[in-house]
C-alpha cells in the first residue's frame, strides 16, 4: 500500500530500526544474589547455563544496571524521542518482559518515582511554556484484558460490557470507535486523571508479583503543536505502552481466573512473536489481525511510527529461560525497519476554521478522527493544492478494501446485537439478521465476480473470515436449538468455508449430519410419525452430542498434560516420542501454556497425530 507521499513521487525518508534498550530491575529483598546477569556499557551478559564459564553477549542502544534511576532513562532514551514527535513523526514506546521484571515500574511508576508516562507530560508543558510553540494536547488510556478493550478514562460501570472495537479506515489507519479523548490544560490536571485511569487498570497479586498488571495498556498523547511565528501546525501521536507479562502458572501458582488471564496474556504475546518473525522472514502476510494487540501495534512494527522497545529483566539464576528467551525476543526485534512519516498541516487561512471545528466538537471521536487522519500526509496542504491528494478513481484493489470494510463493520453490528439481546426475542432476529447477512454475502459474492474473483474467502482478509464464521455460527446455533437441524447445518457448513481449519467445528457438522435423516425411508417414517424412527433419530442426535462432550474431556486432559511441561507424562501420548516431547516442552517452556489442542501444530505437529491423540483418549 502506497503513502500519499509515493503517489505524488516525493522521496521518503530512509527506514529505522525499532530501537532496544535493555533494563535489569534489582534483586528483591527475598532474591538470593548472583551474577548470572551483567550489565557492561551497551552490552548485556548472562552466563551460558551448560558451560558456567561461557557467556551469552547481547547488545543493544542502552542497557541500564540495577543502579539505573528513573531520571537517567528518560533523559537518556525517552526525551531525545519528543523532538522527532514535535516534528510531526508519531512514535511508539513499550516495555516488554515477563512478569515482576518491573516494566510497570518504568513506564507508569509511582508518586514518589514518576516513571515515563508522567515524566512525558511534564516535559511537554514545559515546551508548551516556551513563546514560540502553541501545544493543544490530549490523550486515551486503554487496556487490553482477555482480548476486550477497556476505556480506562471511564467508570467500569458505564463502559460497554463487549468493550471497543477496532476499526480500519479506508486510508488504513486504525482507529476505536467511541474511545474518550480528554484535553489536559496542565500537569495536575493531567495527574489527577491518570490516578483516576490506573485505579481502572485490572491488577492482581500472584506469588511472583503483588500488584501484578493483567493487561496491555496503552496511554496514547496527541498533540498539535503550532509555531506562533510560522503559524504552521503539526500533528502527532505519542504511544506509550505498558504490556502485560508473560507467565509460568507454575511459578505464579495462579488460581482459575488468574489463569484464564495469563492464557489470554501469553497467547496475544505469542501472536507479537509471530509478528516479529513474520516481519524478520520478509513474508508477504504479516498475522497482525491474529490479536487486539498486534492490531493496534500494526504501526509501531514494521509501520510508520518510530518505535522504541524498553525489555526489562528480572535478575538471577531463577529467571534464567525468561531472561534468555526476553533477550533474543529484543535481538530479533531490533532488525525490524520502520518508515516514520511526518504528519504536517501548514494553512493561514483555513487552519483557524479547522480548530474551531474541533473545539466545537471536543465529545466527537469523528471529528477527532478527522482532524488526524487529514495529517497523515508529509507534505503541506493548502486550500488551492488539495485537490491532489484525491485519486482520479478507485483501484480494483480499494474497491475491494472498501467492501470489505463495509461488511466487517456490518458484521460486528449483527454480533453486537446478538450478545446484548434477550433469548426471548433471539429468534425473530436470528430470522431477519439472517436474511440479511445471507442477502449481503450474495452481493459481495456478485461484484467479486463481475470482478472474476472466483471465491469471497479469497478477498476477505483473516479477521473478517473469523467475524462472518462467528455470526453465521451464532444464526446456526439459534436454529439447533428449535430443532432445526437442516438450516442449522447449512449455516455451520457456510462458516467453515471461511474457517476450514477450525477442527471443532468440522467436528460439530459431522455431528449435525450424522443426525439428519438421508433415507428416503426414514424421512417417510418421520412425516408418518413413527414414534419409533422419530425416537431412534433422536437418540442418534444425543449420542452425537455425548461423543462431542467426550472429546472436549479428552482435550481438556492432553492440554493438562501438555502445559504441565513434563516430559515424562508428555512421552504417554500416543505417537509422542522423546524427540517430539522434548519440542512439545520447549514450545510451553518458551511461549506459555495453549488454550486450544490444535496449536500444537505450531510445535511441528501435524493434525493426523494430533487427531491420534485425542481418539486415543476418547475410546478411554
Amino acid at each position: 500500500m502506497y503513502s500519499p507521499a509515493q503517489k505524488r513521487g516525493k522521496k521518503l525518508p530512509p527506514p529505522q530500526k525499532i530501537k532496544v534498550i535493555c533494563r535489569v530491575r534489582p534483586f528483591l529483598a527475598e532474591e538470593l544474589y548472583d551474577d548470572t546477569v551483567m550489565v557492561e556499557g551497551n552490552c548485556v551478559k548472562i552466563t551460558n547455563k551448560r558451560k558456567t564459564n561461557e557467556n551469552f553477549v547481547y547488545s543493544f542502544h542502552s542497557c541500564y544496571g540495577m543502579d539505573a534511576g528513573q531520571p537517567e532513562i528518560f533523559e537518556n532514551d525517552v526525551k531525545p524521542l519528543l523532538e522527532p514527535v514535535l516534528n510531526g513523526k508519531n512514535a511508539t514506546i513499550f516495555a516488554y518482559g515477563v512478569t515482576g521484571s518491573g516494566k510497570t515500574y518504568t513506564i507508569q511508576g509511582t508518586e514518589t518515582r514518576p516513571g515515563i508516562i508522567p515524566r512525558t507530560v511534564q516535559t511537554l508543558f514545559e515546551i508548551k511554556g516556551l513563546s514560540k510553540y502553541s501545544l493543544d494536547l490530549r490523550l486515551s488510556y486503554i487496556e487490553i484484558y482477555k482480548e476486550v478493550i477497556n476505556d480506562l478514562l471511564v467508570p467500569r460501570d458505564t463502559a460497554p460490557s463487549g468493550g471497543l472495537t477496532i476499526r480500519q479506515g479506508f486510508d488504513n489507519q486504525i482507529y476505536l470507535p467511541n474511545l474518550t479523548e480528554k484535553k489536559i490544560n496542565t500537569y495536575e490536571e493531567f495527574k489527577k486523571i491518570f490516578r483516576g485511569a490506573c485505579r481502572n487498570r485490572s491488577t492482581a497479586a500472584t506469588k511472583l508479583n503483588i500488584m501484578s498488571s493483567r493487561s496491555h495498556a496503552d496511554m496514547c498523547i496527541y498533540i498539535s503543536c503550532t509555531n506562533n511565528e510560522t503559524k504552521n501546525t503539526i500533528f502527532s501521536k505519542l504511544h506509550l505502552i505498558d504490556l502485560a507479562g508473560s507467565e509460568d502458572n507454575r511459578r505464579t501458582e495462579n488460581g482459575k481466573e488468574r489463569i484464564a488471564e495469563s492464557g489470554a496474556i501469553n497467547k496475544s504475546l505469542f501472536a507479537l512473536n509471530q509478528v516479529v518473525e513474520a516481519l524478520n522472514q520478509g513474508l508477504s502476510r504479516i498475522p497482525y489481525r491474529d490479536s487486539k494487540l498486534t492490531r493496534l501495534l500494526q504501526d509501531s512494527l514494521g509501520g510508520e511510527n518510530i518505535s522504541m522497545m524498553i525489555i526489562n529483566i528480572s535478575p538471577g539464576q531463577s529467571f534464567y529461560a525468561d531472561t534468555y528467551n526476553t533477550l533474543n525476543f529484543a535481538t530479533r526485534t531490533k532488525e525490524i525497519e520502520n518508515k516514520p512519516q511526518s504528519n504536517h498541516c501548514a494553512s493561514s487561512t483555513r487552519q483557524p476554521l479547522k480548530v474551531k471545528l474541533v473545539n466545537e466538537n471536543n465529545d466527537l471521536p469523528e471529528a477527532r478522527r478527522q482532524r488526524f487522519n487529514l495529517s497523515s500526509s508529509t507534505s503541506t496542504i493548502s486550500s488551492t493544492a488539495s485537490y491532489e491528494l484525491r485519486p482520479p478513481l478507485l483501484s480494483k484493489t480499494e474497491m475491494e478494501k472498501i467492501i470489505e470494510t463495509k461488511l466487517d463493520e456490518k458484521l460486528s453490528e449483527i454480533e453486537d446485537k446478538i450478545k446484548t439481546q434477550s433469548s426471548q426475542i433471539l429468534s425473530p432476529i436470528f430470522r431477519k439478521q439472517n436474511a440479511k447477512l445471507k442477502k449481503r454475502i450474495e452481493s459481495l459474492e456478485y461484484k467479486i465476480e463481475l470482478q472474476k474473483e472466483s471465491r469471497l474467502a479469497n478477498v476477505l482478509t483473516p479477521e473478517t473470515k473469523t467475524k462472518t464464521a462467528r455470526a453465521l455460527v451464532a444464526l446456526a446455533k439459534a436454529h439447533e436449538l428449535k430443532n432445526e437441524l437442516g438450516e442449522a447445518l447449512s449455516n455451520y457448513e457456510s462458516a467453515f468455508q471461511y474457517i476450514p481449519d477450525n477442527q471443532k467445528l468440522g467436528n460439530k457438522i459431522i455431528m449435525i449430519r450424522d443426525a439428519i435423516p438421508t433415507s428416503s425411508e426414514e424421512i417417510n417414517n418421520l412425516n408418518a410419525g413413527s414414534k419409533i424412527s422419530a425416537k431412534d433419530h433422536h437418540s442418534r442426535y444425543l449420542a452425537n452430542i455425548a461423543n462431542d462432550e467426550r472429546r472436549k474431556i479428552a482435550e481438556a486432559m492432553i492440554l493438562s498434560i501438555v502445559n504441565s511441561g513434563d516430559v515424562k507424562q508428555i512421552l504417554k501420548l500416543k505417537g509422542v516420542g522423546k524427540k517430539r516431547a522434548d519440542v512439545i516442552h520447549q514450545f510451553i517452556k518458551e511461549n506459555g501454556h495453549i488454550s486450544e489442542i490444535y496449536n500444537l501444530r505450531y510445535s511441528g505437529m501435524s493434525d493426523k497425530i494430533i487427531d491420534g491423540i485425542i481418539n486415543s483418549y476418547t475410546q478411554l
